[in-house]
């Protein structure tokens, strides 16, 4: 999964239709081809505003707070909602639209909205159409949906370390690939440029581009989380596509609770940040799944009430999902949460890793 490199993608989707005509402006308002978005704190934002994340939406990112928008959006999926009626359902802002610069994730979804709206076609017919089928990806690429099937363009597109290559390719050479001008050229200029109201001396953002600090001109990338990146040198004649491989991915000492050995957690089915069976964790471990817990049938209920759904099977990702004493590694802040709602579920203190007590005291564990 791209994660958030695939708003990258669908920045160079935009590009494509506004040279086609389908976007007539940048500067249009959103609500002109997303109509759903009158009244909301989206009513008065422009296109280019959102592509700069600079909506001054207000959008609460915190996973460790039950009422959180983001949580509100991960538990709108669970239960089979659709982003646009939860997009809709945002009312307030921070700021002036086009005035201050904040990552907000929710931004591009609006941008999908447009896409839409202005072309009544999928993304994923469209991206495949313009930009994928161009580059000539080696396996073919799927988005993650929402309950009405609409894909999770803010970070669900799924392609092959390869293929995101092609991307920085494409953009390393302007927007030009296999003979054919696939990106216009003016668009991946302007996409790549530091045009975001970021503060002096920080990291520069484009439209759904990043722009490293005291980048050379040409220099920029796609980003997602724990470690992705498509970064384009172009005066080095360098595009490099990385999935994961950053230090922060280092596992810690393989410590409990209590002192001793970190011990296996649970094999069957296999959990843990790294896969290996153990709640091993890292600095990119943001979520801090250092918690062995033994799965029981009221947390179950309630981690997908909350957004966090482990007990439905997902075939696509080879999970078969969770029942009743099933071992699991698990968030130490959704832990905490369903401590605190009564529900938590019991846990194996020598197969804890010790930083939850970053996060859990010990007497709760």
């Amino acid at each position: 999964i791209s994660w958030s490199v695939s708003k990258s993608y669908l920045s160079a989707l935009v590009g494509i239709l506004l040279e086609e005509g389908d976007i007539a402006s940048i500067d249009d308002p959103v609500t002109k081809y997303a109509p759903s978005l009158i009244g909301t704190a989206y009513d008065g934002a422009t296109i280019r505003n959102v592509l700069n994340m600079a909506s001054g939406v207000t959008f609460d990112e915190d996973y460790l707070d039950r009422n959180s928008d983001i949580n509100r959006m991960g538990r709108a999926l669970a239960l089979g909602g659709e982003l646009d009626d939860f997009t809709a359902s945002l009312k307030d802002t921070f700021a002036p639209a086009g005035t201050q610069w904040q990552y907000v994730s929710i931004d591009t979804h609006v941008i999908g909205m447009v896409v839409r709206g202005a072309t009544g076609r999928t993304i994923p017919d469209l991206l495949g159409e313009k930009v994928i089928g161009p580059m000539g990806v080696e396996r073919a690429p799927y988005y993650v949906t929402d309950g009405a099937g609409v894909a999770f363009v803010l970070g669900g597109l799924n392609l092959t370390t390869r293929d995101n290559a092609r991307m920085g390719l494409l953009y390393l050479n302007k927007g030009f690939y296999n003979g054919k001008q696939v990106v216009p050229a003016t668009w991946v200029a302007a996409s790549t440029e530091a045009s975001a109201p970021t503060r002096p001396g920080e990291i520069g953002y484009g439209y759904q581009w990043w722009i490293p600090k005291g980048a050379r001109p040409g220099e920029f990338m796609a980003r997602g989380v724990y470690g992705q990146y498509i970064y384009i040198n172009r005066e080095a004649g360098v595009a490099h596509q990385q999935n994961s491989g950053e230090q922060s991915m280092k596992p810690e000492e393989s410590v409990n609770v209590l002192g001793g050995k970190l011990k296996i957690c649970g094999t069957d089915p296999v959990t843990g940040f790294f896969r290996d069976g153990s709640c091993n964790t890292c600095s990119a471990d943001q979520g801090s799944h250092t918690v062995c817990a033994v799965m029981t049938a009221e947390f179950l209920a309630y981690s997908k009430y909350v957004g966090n759904d482990l007990s439905t099977p997902r075939p696509e990702f080879g999970f078969a999902g969770l029942k009743d004493g099933d071992p699991w590694c698990l968030c130490a802040g959704r832990f905490l949460q369903a401590a605190e709602e009564g529900c938590a579920p019991q846990v194996h203190l020598e197969a804890t890793h010790r930083r939850a007590l970053d996060i859990i005291p010990l007497q709760i564990l």
